[in-house]
């Protein structure tokens, strides 16, 4: 296919997460997450011994704050890709109903298990070496470091990516088992590898940007209410963490949304050579 301009996807992410005010209840219930991690973050030692002996005595309350965040990590997700996909529908539509934002979740959690078990496969895969290096000779050696960062970079990629093409496929596509969505997201990413790669680094680098400003604007807003309201200095900052953190992740799923959109909509209405999955624009789901 085409080049794709991806300074022209970001423009337009960037004007409908503006444009689009029910956006922010989805990119809200994501940022409240990240920013408990963070705060929580900020309490836990620094030190590995230290941390994990502070995990094992309070093994329950991290725990249940892992859940939680990771629950609402996943309603968040779920409820802004169906609220994108509405905003973004030629047709007029009804709101989300519970049945089919309760659907969604679910079909969530099935990807972000799937995951996990593969990430874990491949975790105890590539520890085998590291393990057996350290009982015969006692140490690890260099070498194999090196290697193991030379698998696991390219293998993350690819799992971020189709990531986000499976929560596509199949939050947004009627009867479809998870998987066919699986099957769809690798046949698009394999007709896509460079651009999706390419697409990914400007993200990437995009991501960095953003948290570079963000955090110059967070000692902006800082430095004035300490001057100003030096009461509500903490407060002012937690609140713009929050609306800002709240933009980005709007921003951010949208930017994938806008992408997966221009490759999984074939150019040619004509072509055959597509799987059935591909040719079409994703169909609306019902009851949304």
């Amino acid at each position: 296919m085409a080049s794709l301009s991806f300074v022209d996807i970001l423009s337009d992410s960037w004007r409908l997460s503006l444009r689009r005010r029910q956006l922010w209840i989805g990119g809200a219930i994501l940022a409240l997450p990240i920013l408990a991690q963070t705060y929580y973050l900020t309490d836990a030692p620094s030190q590995s011994s230290e941390l994990i002996s502070y995990i094992t005595t309070h093994f329950r309350e991290v725990s249940h704050f892992l859940i939680i965040t990771f629950v609402c990590s996943l309603i968040g997700k779920s409820l802004l890709i169906l609220l994108l996909h509405r905003a973004t529908s030629k047709k007029v539509t009804s709101s989300i109903s519970r049945r089919t934002l309760r659907q969604a979740i679910v079909r969530g959690f099935l990807i972000e298990l799937s995951l996990l078990l593969f990430i874990l496969l491949v975790g105890c895969v590539l520890a085998l070496p590291l393990l057996m290096a350290l009982m015969s000779l006692g140490t690890i050696p260099p070498v194999l470091h090196w290697l193991s960062l030379v698998v696991i970079l390219p293998i993350s990629l690819v799992v971020f990516i189709l990531r986000e093409f499976i929560f596509f496929y199949f939050l947004l596509t009627p009867g479809i088992r998870f998987k066919s969505a699986l099957e769809a997201s690798v046949a698009l990413f394999q007709r896509n590898t460079s651009l999706s790669v390419q697409f990914f680094l400007f993200f990437l680098w995009g991501a960095l940007l953003f948290t570079f400003s963000l955090n110059l604007v967070m000692l902006g807003i800082v430095a004035l209410s300490h001057a100003l309201l030096p009461s509500m200095a903490d407060t002012s900052m937690l609140v713009g963490s929050f609306v800002a953190l709240a933009f980005y992740e709007i921003v951010r799923q949208t930017v994938w949304f806008q992408f997966f959109q221009k490759l999984a909509t074939p150019q040619d209405p004509l072509e055959t050579t597509l799987p059935t999955i591909l040719k079409k624009e994703i169909p609306e789901i019902s009851g949304v």
